[in-house]
């Protein structure tokens, strides 16, 4: 959203308690991010925007003084308006169904405006300017998704996520559903499988097509370029897409992308084509290297059922065995989930795991122990360190296995270019 409203004209600065790493995309914006917070970053500003910034933070206490206080999602909502807008929501999946019709849309020459919370490679980052329609990943964990606003809305999934922000799931349903609701009745309202997911069906004005229900998508064949597809649309059309992605659920992602392509006009035949223009998401199982017949992915692995469904996907790629390592994002998720990441990480072959990140962008309330995978059940290394667990997992590689690193936190892409830089090494 700061590239969209920077490439809207506006003069735009920022600031973040940890930093910022260096970004192509904000120096071509000429968008400067200092690290820490002071006052001063207000003076004169005639809008500032939160993120997940705490409420008792300087700057935003000052900017409420000053009544220029905003949310991230009243400023995606003013770039959405005026213009034929696809918002994506969910659990999980969000970002790969909005790159996918955005990436499509661009191939069919419509000149969308993209925003995204995950780098697209083609695109050089999560943005991409344009005069046609919109296309935007919106976020659900706050319950700032139902002031966001969309001529189509699409929600992935629901499942309870970020115990960190306080909420339980029957609120974000509760906010997701005002969002649905804000569709106009002569826009669409596109839903993923699940009965879950019927609140959300029951809360739109417009009309709603559910995946599985209305429109319908099957993998035809997996091979290392990708899946075929098979999309039965509304319509009862039958067409078939080639797709580059081999991520969790990304069938019906692929599925969902199209149900919104064709709610903007698209025809079925030109929707499902234009799926191919996506060939890579940075950190949703993205393959970074292969080493000697070892193949090794990246992936954010964010929330338990997204790598149940990813580590599904690698499995469908026939590997030897598979290797995880993985770094939990913050205390909250293993306390909540600590069960079922044991259960979701004990189906690989091998797991090393991680310490807690210690840089974490929301309060510390409770701590989990350091050996909780193990004390949940889960026959796991634990590493001290990230280059300890580069030692660990590269020692029990093998060719014709598959390495997957999980983990939210962004430099953790370094880690799997380490293991292949050592396995490398060690052949």
């Amino acid at each position: 959203m700061t590239l969209a409203a920077a490439a809207s004209g506006a003069d735009i600065d920022g600031c973040d308690r940890y930093g910022v790493e260096a970004d192509d995309a904000f120096e071509r914006a000429n968008v400067r991010v200092v690290e820490g917070h002071d006052v001063a970053h207000v003076d004169g500003r005639r809008l500032v925007v939160t993120t997940t910034a705490r409420p008792d933070e300087p700057e935003v206490e000052r900017a409420r003084v000053d009544g220029v206080l905003h949310h991230r999602s009243e400023l995606l909502d003013a770039l959405l308006r005026g213009r034929p807008s696809i918002a994506v929501t969910g659990t999980h999946g969000k970002g790969t169904v909005a790159a996918l019709a955005g990436l499509a849309l661009e191939a069919l020459g419509s000149d969308p405006q993209i925003v995204l919370g995950v780098s697209v490679p083609t695109l050089g980052g999560p943005f991409r300017a344009g005069g046609g329609p919109a296309v935007a990943e919106a976020d659900d964990a706050d319950g700032s998704i139902a002031r966001i606003g969309a001529s189509v809305s699409v929600v992935t999934n629901s499942w309870f996520d970020h115990p960190a922000f306080g909420r339980t799931r029957g609120e974000v349903v509760e906010d997701v559903a005002q969002h649905v609701a804000r569709v106009p009745s002569s826009g669409r309202v596109v839903i993923g499988r699940g009965r879950n997911l019927g609140p959300m069906a029951r809360a739109a004005r417009a009309p709603v097509w559910r995946l599985g229900r209305d429109f319908e998508v099957e993998t035809v064949a997996v091979s290392a370029e990708g899946r075929m597809l098979r999309l039965r649309d509304v319509d009862g059309d039958v067409v078939e897409a080639k797709l580059h992605l081999h991520g969790g659920n990304v069938a019906d992602n692929a599925g969902l992308a199209f149900a919104a392509l064709r709610a903007i006009g698209i025809p079925a035949g030109e929707a499902a084509d234009a799926l191919s223009a996506l060939t890579m998401l940075t950190r949703r199982l993205e393959l970074v290297a292969e080493v000697g017949g070892i193949r090794i992915f990246d992936d954010i692995g964010k929330h338990p059922e997204a790598v149940a469904a990813t580590l599904a996907a690698v499995r469908d790629l026939g590997p030897r065995r598979i290797h995880v390592v993985y770094e939990p994002f913050v205390h909250d998720d293993v306390l909540r989930w600590r069960s079922r990441w044991a259960a979701v990480l004990g189906s690989a072959d091998s797991v090393v795991v991680l310490p807690v990140d210690d840089r974490p962008v929301l309060p510390v309330t409770r701590r989990a122990p350091a050996d909780w995978a193990r004390r949940s059940g889960l026959q796991a290394d634990l590493a001290t360190d990230r280059g300890d667990a580069v030692g660990l997992v590269a020692d029990r590689c093998r060719p014709g296995d598959a390495v997957v690193v999980f983990g939210a936190i962004d430099d953790l892409d370094e880690l799997p270019r380490d293991i292949a830089a050592q396995l490398a090494g060690d052949r």
